[in-house]
């Protein structure tokens, strides 16, 4: 079944509401805490207590650090910690992008370089537990696909921190003109970076709501984020919608040699796909039109590394709705060791599974066999497993 956890962040965002949510959702608090044992950190509590908000019950998910001085000092020393965890590799691998988004913001935000960013204001254990807390939640409770509202700030530094109002360029936010801190860097981070969309309720059918409280008092309503977790309206089709931003721009006067080592710069910053069309332009001058897609949050730095390594002068830019198949990960044993496959279903009761290239490419390496003997012995193994396939 395919599930959609809807954030309706009409008062904010934080890390702790996000977890407070997602256990008033239906997340069983002790599944989650024997999950963060992974982590393999200690000197915490995680708590949770049932609280009112107006007229609003909801659930409080408080993380309580003992007195001890943590080692943990820099941002950079929390990636370290999940690294060495033992959670599982997807999980572990959302939890550091996450991670990385809310170090770049910080880092550009106090204009110094990641590695020297500390931990000044921040308590390591709590933002460690709060990331890495609703990535596993999300994961427990089957979640494939997050989708956001649009996100609330307050107005000046108190109500929207540097580091936020960095994680949320290209999302569309508005501000409840209140000298507050509504959205905290963590919370932006974590929807920056898991969710596919930002736009109002999306059709589903409804299966449970949760309400994670935040620690204000606010006089224009109760400091609550809902989320709503349900299944899509059963459609004609097996795809899922999104909304990207297509950048493209032509370039006649640059040399071929620099295409590949721009290229890897975009999709090393975050590129969801660039190509390049030979074009004749004006006077009948021969030219590459580069094209590239990337998430709103992403779309800056694309922008700004297209002006950096090319001559181009502009840069065209549009947001588009993007039609994809919806694809899962899964690991096969072969005689080469584990192999993983991406699985998509065109149609209902057609699916395709495809090998991961490189993976292929390098067992061909190692091996001295083919590349092409690799890929249809994978491709055999994997219709023995599942004759679907």
């Amino acid at each position: 079944m395919m599930k959609i956890a809807y954030f309706d962040c009409f008062s904010g965002v934080s890390g702790d509401m996000i977890l407070g949510a997602l256990v008033d959702a239906g997340l069983p608090l002790e599944d989650l805490k024997k999950a963060l044992t992974g982590l393999a950190i200690k000197g915490y509590t995680l708590k949770a207590r049932s609280v009112h908000k107006g007229d609003l019950r909801a659930t409080k998910i408080d993380v309580i650090t003992d007195s001890t001085p943590s080692t943990l000092r820099k941002l950079t020393d929390l990636e370290k910690v999940i690294r060495r965890s033992r959670i599982d590799e997807p999980v572990q691998q959302k939890g550091l992008k996450v991670l990385n988004r809310l170090i770049q913001a910080e880092a550009r935000a106090h204009g110094i370089s990641a590695s020297r960013l500390r931990l000044h204001g921040m308590n390591p254990v709590d933002t460690l537990v709060d990331i890495m807390g609703a990535v596993i939640g999300l994961s427990l409770l089957g979640i494939r696909q997050v989708v956001s509202s649009p996100i609330p700030v307050g107005s000046g530094i108190k109500g929207m921190a540097p580091a936020t109002a960095e994680l949320l360029k290209g999302i569309p936010i508005y501000s409840l003109q209140i000298a507050q801190e509504l959205t905290t860097p963590t919370g932006a981070a974590l929807l920056t970076t898991l969710s596919t969309d930002f736009s109002p309720t999306p059709p589903i059918t409804l299966h449970s709501v949760g309400y994670g409280a935040g620690t204000l008092d606010l006089a224009v309503g109760p400091n609550l984020l809902r989320v709503l977790i349900g299944e899509p309206l059963p459609l004609d089709h097996t795809y899922e919608t999104d909304r990207v931003i297509e950048l493209e721009t032509n370039i006649d006067d640059l040399s071929p040699q620099i295409y590949e080592h721009l290229m890897e710069q975009l999709l090393s910053a975050g590129a969801l796909d660039v190509s390049l069309t030979p074009i004749i332009m004006k006077k009948g001058r021969p030219a590459t039109r580069v094209s590239v897609l990337a998430s709103p949050p992403q779309a800056e730095k694309i922008l700004r590394l297209l002006f950096q390594e090319t001559t181009t002068l502009g840069v065209r830019m549009s947001e588009v709705t993007r039609a994809k198949l919806s694809r899962t990960e899964r690991e096969i044993s072969t005689r080469f060791g584990r192999i993983r496959l991406k699985i998509t279903e065109r149609e209902p009761g057609r699916i395709d599974a495809v090998p991961e290239y490189q993976e292929c490419r390098e067992i061909a390496q190692r091996t001295g066999l083919s590349l092409r003997t690799i890929l249809e012995e994978v491709k055999s193994a994997v219709r023995k497993l599942d004759r679907r396939v």
